[in-house]
């Protein structure tokens, strides 16, 4: 049976097969620890540790994005499951607007389903191709106004999973940010026997807490905090992929583009 771990290394290699082929290196690939892997290249061995970008706190929310996201996965689901019972909702587009970063948990989920839907309801007339926005307020149940600013939707010709406004919202880091992510990373000493010492942060997951965005060079070589702590660190080269471009930190040469082939 496949394992959490098993699931993690194999994403990991995943992630190193990548930056390989970015950057023109080939060579055995052999699984450790610290680093997470060892490849040897002809007389080189070169240490690659690998992470993951996950951003730590939405701001205005007590609790990590990616825990915020699990929990609208998991919303998502139990509208998929009420959905079963009822065709009420086919055909319809429709995007909630959270006032904050917060869902309702999930002992809520079937009143919060069961109040948006008769919201849509109330407006079932109304209801064309052109979005019909409902707009939280006094009259409507506690736990909308609670949650939800506005509810929008829209007939459509086919099934639709229900989206939200927090999808790509506050995608981006900063100095002191990558600095925190990274620390627990920055302490790797080079192993003995070890040629070239890598850092790899893959920034391109599926959620708004996983991806990084877009990071030039020209920002990157003005972060001080950062620069200085690699500096600091035993690392040859700091990698940073995302969607479409990547960069590239090398000691005394700074932040480098390292563009998708």
């Amino acid at each position: 049976m496949t394992t959490i771990v098993d699931k993690k290394k194999a994403r990991e290699r995943s992630i190193l097969e990548f930056y390989l082929k970015l950057v023109g290196l080939a060579g055995d690939i052999q699984a450790r620890e610290r680093p997470d892997f060892v490849v040897i290249a002809g007389a080189e061995s070169i240490g690659v540790e690998i992470t993951e970008y996950h951003q730590p706190r939405y701001p205005g929310s007590v609790f990590p994005r990616k825990v915020v996201e699990a929990e609208w996965e998991r919303l998502r689901a139990a509208v998929v499951e009420y959905r079963k019972a009822t065709s009420a909702l086919d055909e319809l587009s429709v995007l909630l607007s959270f006032v904050e970063l917060a869902i309702p948990p999930s002992r809520q989920h079937l009143e919060f389903i069961e109040a948006v839907h008769a919201e849509i309801e109330g407006v079932r007339a109304d209801l064309s191709e052109r979005r019909t926005s409902i707009r939280i307020g006094a009259k409507h149940p506690p736990i909308l106004r609670q949650y939800l600013s506005r509810i929008e939707v829209r007939m459509v010709g086919c099934y639709m999973e229900w989206d939200w406004n927090h999808m790509v919202a506050g995608v981006g880091t900063s100095d002191d940010e990558l600095v925190g992510i990274l620390q627990p990373k920055l302490g790797l000493k080079r192993p003995a026997g070890v040629n070239e010492l890598h850092l790899v942060m893959a920034g391109d997951g599926p959620s708004g807490a996983s991806y990084i965005g877009f990071l030039s060079r020209e920002w990157l070589n003005t972060w001080d905090n950062l620069n200085s702590a690699l500096d600091q660190s035993d690392y040859d080269f700091v990698a940073i992929l995302n969607y479409e471009e990547g960069c590239r930190w090398q000691r005394s040469r700074g932040w480098l583009p390292m563009p998708y082939q």
